[in-house]
């Protein structure tokens, strides 16, 4: 028999309660039981027409495969989770379900990977995560996320709030732990995420030009969720790859440019100055307007502390200002136009947006105090009078959708959630970890404004994963021999 323990990656043996459970089982063998069940599960599922419908027999046969592949990743290789995860979210279409409906609503493939690597990993290394509860921010996480199941319990819509406040809470909080506790054990994740950011930028370039995007690649048809139609504007094609908008992938690109500006301090061999410049083009491909306020936000938050960050703002703004004023590229130059000086529909959108805040404070002011309830905001009806019509306003701004569906508590709690993030990422060990922190927060905040982030885990896991290594990345290692020269200067000893 087998001895009930296992190896972790620091060498230490450590014995499990479920290991215990079954004598002699090591997690491998656990791994492989989980998977037959797993089987066991999606063959009965089957056999009684749940997996009915066009392409559901294949995943009777991919599924415990699919099973086998995740749980080997995220107790053998947790640190390539992260880059795997941008991948998923980039190839896989929004629309394409894991297991189809449940009772708290849609899983997507994204969702369900995600959920059940950082599961695997925080067990994996629960001795770092006693020592993470503790920290200010995610208690402030966990103290918002506490608010959002108060205001679902008391909206009384239970599958529709509790759907949004278990996304929030496994996207976010989830992905936050899982991210500090992988940069801890792999230092290179944060690489991976980088170089597998740079070759979502380059998909996202050969869409444009080619027209190949994922949503081709399976049916329309037979899965939960509807596909959502292509985009276009001023006559290009609004790039997004498998996520539901630009705007998502354009959230991606935003929080990552601060990373890519200093991809070299992340012992990054692998990756080059192709990823700056390929990033940028997939960023503008997105043509939303707001991913490109965010990635100068990123950019200006970055230049405060670093100085090679200052070059990069400078150049871009340079190249950016030659291109516009050239009307080089007529795309780019129309929507600068319509943005700083808005007319016909542009107009009214600006309008629309510019109504959501009073809209919203004046719900909260009458509306019960912990809000409508998390993910309801859509079925509210709430209007505004916008040129001269009445118009149906939607979430598309996280603060207001949180204002109205969490009350000003739940809004307040956000908000401190977030400073207390900052205050952690602030507190890195070495500068540009600092600077690149607040600089992906920032972005991400910014983007806030012009839509809701939480209505959707595909960027928002990923984003409080990047949150996530960064706040918990190490920095470099320095050689043995420089730190024993450090240490005999400090003691007054001459080598």
């Amino acid at each position: 028999m087998l001895a009930p323990v296992t190896m972790m990656l620091d060498g230490s043996r450590r014995v499990y309660g479920p290991v215990r459970m079954l004598r002699g089982t090591t997690v491998p063998g656990l791994t492989i039981l989980s998977v037959i069940g797993l089987a066991a599960l999606a063959f009965l599922a089957a056999a009684f027409g749940l997996l009915a419908g066009p392409g559901r027999a294949e995943l009777v046969l991919l599924l415990p495969l699919a099973m086998a592949c995740i749980a080997l990743l995220g107790v053998r290789f947790p640190g390539w989770t992260p880059a795997v995860l941008v991948l998923i979210g980039a190839l896989v279409p929004y629309h394409v379900s894991f297991v189809g409906k449940t009772p708290f609503g849609v899983v997507s493939v994204l969702g369900a990977v995600g959920a059940l690597l950082f599961a695997i990993v925080l067990a994996t290394h629960r001795t770092r995560i006693s020592r993470l509860r503790r920290s200010p921010e995610v208690l402030g996480l966990l103290g918002w996320i506490g608010i959002l199941a108060a205001s679902s319990l008391m909206a009384g819509n239970l599958k529709v709030t509790l759907d949004r406040t278990r996304l929030v809470a496994v996207a976010m909080v989830g992905a936050y732990l899982a991210g500090r506790v992988i940069a801890r054990v792999d230092s290179l994740a944060l690489s991976r995420v980088v170089f597998v950011v740079g070759i979502v930028s380059v998909l996202a370039i050969l869409e444009q030009f080619t027209g190949l995007s994922p949503y081709d690649w399976v049916p329309a048809t037979g899965f939960p969720l509807e596909p959502t139609g292509e985009a276009t504007r001023f006559g290009l094609l609004r790039v997004r790859l498998g996520f539901y908008h630009g705007s998502v992938l354009g959230t991606l690109f935003a929080v990552c440019i601060g990373l890519i500006v200093v991809r070299a301090r992340l012992t990054a061999r692998h990756t080059g100055p192709w990823i700056w410049l390929t990033t940028v083009v997939a960023l503008f491909f997105t043509l939303t307007s707001q991913a490109w306020l965010a990635a100068t936000a990123a950019l200006l938050v970055l230049s405060l502390g670093l100085r090679r960050a200052r070059g990069a703002l400078v150049v871009a703004t340079l190249i950016g200002t030659v291109v516009i004023s050239s009307g080089a590229v007529p795309a780019l130059s129309s929507l600068v136009e319509v943005r700083l000086r808005p007319t016909g529909s542009y107009q009214d959108q600006t309008d629309y947006r510019l109504a959501l805040l009073p809209a919203a404070i004046e719900f909260a002011n009458t509306g019960p105090l912990l809000g409508a309830g998390p993910g309801t905001f859509n079925s509210l009806g709430l209007t505004a009078l916008i040129n001269n019509e009445t118009t149906l306003l939607i979430d598309d701004n996280t603060y207001t959708a949180i204002l109205v569906e969490a009350g000003y508590p739940g809004l307040l709690a956000f908000v401190l959630a977030l400073v207390l993030v900052a205050v952690r990422l602030a507190r890195r060990a070495e500068r540009w970890q600092a600077w690149t922190g607040l600089a992906a927060l920032a972005a991400w905040m910014v983007m806030g404004l012009s839509v809701d982030l939480l209505a959707s885990d595909q960027v928002l896991m990923l984003v409080w994963l990047i949150f996530g290594l960064l706040a918990g990345y190490p920095g470099r290692a320095k050689p043995a021999a420089e730190v024993t020269t450090a240490a005999t200067t400090r003691l007054g000893v001459r080598a």
